[in-house]
């Protein structure tokens, strides 16, 4: 491995931006690894809930467009 490669593995594109429903395959990657003995990702249409819900509250981090990270929040009426 010459230097050029290993920095040219090294180059991060990190973006912070709100989920979209297009992120389903992406997070479900993530949760299925992370996740496995609760039973891995949300179903897709629990997450489009939640999306739909609150979006602005539902946040990830992208590298190089694909989705790496996410948190998500809830919006709670006490009322």
């Amino acid at each position: 491995m010459t230097d050029s490669s290993i920095s040219d593995s090294l180059d991060h594109k990190l973006n912070l931006r709100n989920l979209v429903a297009s992120d389903y395959s992406d997070l479900k990657k993530i949760m299925d690894v992370l996740y496995p003995d609760m039973g891995g990702a949300w179903p897709e249409n629990k997450f489009l809930k939640q999306l739909a819900a609150f979006p602005k509250g539902q946040i990830c981090i992208e590298d190089n467009g694909i989705v790496v990270a996410a948190a998500f929040s809830l919006s709670v009426d006490y009322e």
